[in-house]
């Protein structure tokens, strides 16, 4: 996964009101994190303020987070990619 595809889902998701309780998009948007070095599984659960075994399960689509929390973890990812 490249880095402009997960910025551009994480957009579509927050820009055009796409269903952000996705379980499939939350978990691409995850693992896109990760695989392409934006922040590693510790790094993005540090910034989450979640456990990092959370991120690791999140990342495979096992245990996702409550589909209430996403939007306000999408728009916390978004603003880490304005960052960076």
């Amino acid at each position: 996964m490249n880095r402009p595809l997960v910025v551009e889902l994480l957009g579509v998701i927050l820009e055009l009101g796409i269903d952000s309780q996705s379980d499939r998009h939350f978990q691409i948007v995850i693992s896109g994190f990760i695989e392409t070095g934006v922040m590693n599984e510790g790094e993005l659960a540090d910034f989450l303020l979640v456990s990092r075994p959370s991120v690791n399960l999140w990342s495979r689509g096992k245990d996702l987070s409550r589909k209430n929390m996403r939007r306000a973890i999408y728009k916390a990812l978004a603003e880490k990619l304005d960052e960076s």
